[in-house]
């Protein structure tokens, strides 16, 4: 533990009761093979059999959060007056949260993304190791907590009185993803707006759709509930879209597919079904996906619909989609809120799978938090509580407002598309391989891997083997040695 501890630091160095009527989500447990044509579309109605155990009280103090500025905010500000839909159910689920406990509540919310990780956990560790006051709670930008875990710093959450992660406010795929030898330090579910505003979606333009094909939306929307919406079937699709460059001048082409960020080359990797890292026999191991043939073939495919056939806009970030240059974009769905809110031609679709047997697999994308409470609080069962209650108030305010009435309503142009939200989030997924990015060196994090060998033109065999297949056995030995200890 000793050796362990001193490894991360110098990393560190570096970088119920309640008398309301409640409204139980979907599941969004693990994908399910197939489409459903009866997904849910409606609130579902709240299941008599599902007990929020947190009994009401009167802690009578002020409970603090520490948070970062993320693009969606973790927590409502009453003084907002933008009438932000977000924040307004932000602002109910807190205000349930402050009723049932007696609390007053203070959030102090700073940097903390990506570029600047650091500083955040400077910040948690101060707490602990320096002379200042824990916060009850952390809701941290999401490859942050790992980083904690692993000096020791953050508490067992399977331990702390009143967490309870059998109900279903508490999101099974993170839950599964990051237990190991029943122990858990960090997680996420419906307290947190940003675990839907994070998938990874793929958007369409349906005018210029029926512009450039004989294909219209209803033919994109049967291609999924048929599991015929396959990679090789949407490059087929893109492929015959997209215009040799020498037909038209650069500020008249369209592309067939941009991306928001280049980060959304990941989405190829995961919606197949592969995986960086798996539990075996409660260990954490390789995934054997790294050396498959399936991935050397979905490379490649990529590799090709992105240079060879000029499918893809690289670089078109959100601009191309937004002025009508791009027909697909893959994007997070917070795009939708952030950038492509004034545009009325918008369809949505999960990601295409590898093939037709496969599941529709959602990558969820790094801008979201996964909560955590440091081993210095005072009072854990107070911190458990308020977790709890954060998650359960947010199953009851933030899915119905977010997800039923913005995104299935508000977003969706059409019912086909709010359907398509149910297969989207029933699919979404992550793993520790890529929460666990920075206790990477040098680059080598494999949350990035197939992104960059797409970038850089690697071999896959080759680029493996020299930048990652060493340091992925060396990470999971450490995690498995923490998680044993």
């Amino acid at each position: 533990m000793k050796r362990f501890i001193s490894l991360t630091l110098a990393l560190l160095m570096v970088l119920g009761a309640m008398a309301l009527t409640a409204c139980k989500k979907d599941s969004g447990k693990n994908p399910s093979g197939t489409t459903n044509s009866t997904a849910q579309t409606e609130d579902p109605n709240v299941n008599a059999d599902e007990h929020f155990d947190v009994p009401k009280q009167e802690i009578g103090r002020v409970m603090t959060a520490l948070t970062y500025n993320s693009t969606i905010p973790e927590f409502g500000k009453e003084e907002d007056e933008s009438g932000d839909s977000v924040n307004y159910a932000l602002v109910q689920r807190d205000n349930i949260v402050k009723e049932h406990l007696g609390i007053e509540m203070k959030v102090t919310s700073i940097e903390g993304q990506f570029g600047s990780m650091t500083s955040f956990i400077e910040t948690v560790t101060n707490t602990v190791f320096g002379n200042v006051e824990a916060y009850d709670i952390v809701g941290a930008y999401c490859l942050i907590p790992v980083s904690l875990m692993v000096t020791g710093i953050t508490e067992d959450l399977n331990t702390v009185e009143n967490v309870d992660f059998s109900k279903t406010w508490w999101s099974d795929f993170i839950h599964d993803a990051v237990t190991l030898n029943n122990k858990t330090y960090f997680m996420s579910g419906e307290l947190s707006a940003n675990l839907m505003y994070n998938m990874h979606v793929m958007l369409f333009n349906t005018s210029l759709l029926e512009n450039y094909s004989d294909l219209t939306k209803n033919d994109l929307y049967s291609l999924v509930d048929n599991n015929e919406w396959t990679i090789d079937r949407f490059f087929e699709i893109a492929s015959a879209l997209s215009l040799p460059s020498d037909t038209v001048d650069a500020a008249s082409k369209i592309y067939a597919v941009g991306m928001s960020d280049q980060n959304q080359l990941d989405s190829f990797y995961i919606a197949s079904g592969l995986h960086l890292f798996e539990i075996q026999d409660g260990s954490l191991a390789v995934s054997q996906d790294t050396t498959s043939n399936k991935v050397l073939s979905l490379l490649e495919k990529v590799k090709n619909a992105a240079y060879d056939s000029q499918i893809f806009n690289i670089n078109g970030g959100t601009t191309g989609f937004k002025t009508n240059k791009e027909v697909f974009t893959i994007a997070a769905v917070k795009y939708v809120k952030t950038d492509f809110n004034e545009m009325r031609d918008i369809g949505l679709l999960p990601f295409p799978k590898y093939s037709e047997d496969d599941s529709y697999h959602t990558l969820l994308g790094n801008d979201h938090a996964e909560y955590f409470i440091t081993t210095n609080v005072k009072n854990k069962a107070e911190s458990g509580a308020f977790l709890e209650t954060l998650a359960y108030a947010g199953s009851i305010q933030i899915t119905p407002d977010v997800y039923y009435r913005i995104m299935k309503k508000q977003y969706s142009k059409d019912p086909d598309s709010s359907r398509m939200f149910d297969i989207i989030r029933a699919g979404t997924t992550t793993e520790f391989g890529i929460l666990s990015y920075n206790l990477f060196e040098g680059g080598n994090a494999p949350a990035s891997m197939f992104r960059n060998a797409v970038l850089l033109k690697r071999d896959w065999v080759s680029y493996y083997k020299e930048s990652f297949e060493s340091p992925m056995a060396k990470v999971a030995d450490q995690l498995n040695a923490f998680f044993e200890d």
